[in-house]
């Protein structure tokens, strides 16, 4: 059996009827006519007319639909589309949040079959992206919904920054550790709940950041955290023995360390202490 696939950005999307393709293309086209113009203009002829940009419909077997996307959506009727509304802000910094990238608000048509499609007013999502990178998204069909959604999800971050904050001790010299040894640096940026644990790091005056370039897209330039004297110390004299962090439980620190740490988090941002 073949299906009729219209390819759209060089997604590839199925469907039973050739007149449905046909007519997805068509609109998806007109849609970019602007883009697909702009890349003529700029001499990128070949990216615009090609399926980079312009939409196309193939004809593929079945077998070869499956292939390509297990499982994957065979449309048996013409599926929605809408206009929808976008906003985006980016916030970097691990004990402050410093504004990042912050997009103006944006229109454009979504399908039904895109990943941000959606047919209600307003839909806003806040993500910890990881290395101190905090993403506000709201889109949906409302203009003003989406700004007040925005706009609320804004003054949420920039008010509470760090509601969740906790100290665990032994996560802190995990941080001191990772520190120190800037190559296993990145290793530790990816486990789970690392923010709080650098956020109480640098609330014992262990750690310190140092921001990153801004650059264009924001997200481009990377904080960098460096050792205080006093993180330097507290390395040299309980951490620097150990070749990498053990995981099996084979050593712990003493309680005078974990009592120091106690010790020099303040009790005004000691929300929760746990380890």
């Amino acid at each position: 059996m073949a299906l009729h696939i219209a390819v759209l950005a060089g997604e590839p999307y199925a469907f039973a009827e050739r007149a449905h393709a046909e007519a997805v293309v068509e609109q998806w086209n007109r849609d970019s006519a602007h883009e697909i113009a702009q890349g003529r203009a700029q001499g990128f002829n070949e990216a615009a007319d090609g399926l980079g940009i312009t939409g196309a419909v193939q004809s593929w077997d079945a077998a070869l639909w499956d292939l390509a996307s297990p499982g994957g959506t065979v449309w048996t009727r013409m599926p929605e589309r809408c206009a929808v509304f976008c906003q985006f802000a980016q916030y970097r910094g691990y004990s402050v949040r410093r504004r990042g990238g912050w997009s103006s608000l944006r229109e454009g048509w979504q399908w039904e079959f895109e990943s941000r499609f959606t047919t209600e007013p307003a839909v806003p999502r806040v993500v910890d992206r990881g290395e101190s990178q905090v993403l506000i998204t709201v889109r949906g069909t409302s203009k003003g919904a989406v700004e007040a959604a925005f706009l609320e999800k804004v003054a949420h971050v920039e008010a509470n920054p760090n509601s969740d904050d906790a100290l665990h001790p032994t996560q802190v010299l995990r941080v001191v550790w990772g520190t120190a040894q800037s190559d296993r640096l990145g290793t530790l940026m990816h486990q789970p709940d690392v923010a709080i644990h650098v956020r109480a790091a640098v609330a014992c005056g262990l750690v310190h950041e140092e921001p990153g370039t801004e650059t264009r897209l924001a997200l481009e330039g990377r904080d960098r955290l460096a050792l205080t004297t006093a993180g330097r110390d507290l390395y040299e004299q309980n951490l620097a023995h150990l070749p990498t962090w053990p995981v099996d439980g084979s050593w712990e620190p003493n309680r005078g360390v974990m009592e120091a740490l106690t010790a020099r988090y303040p009790v005004t941002t000691a929300l929760r202490v746990s380890d």
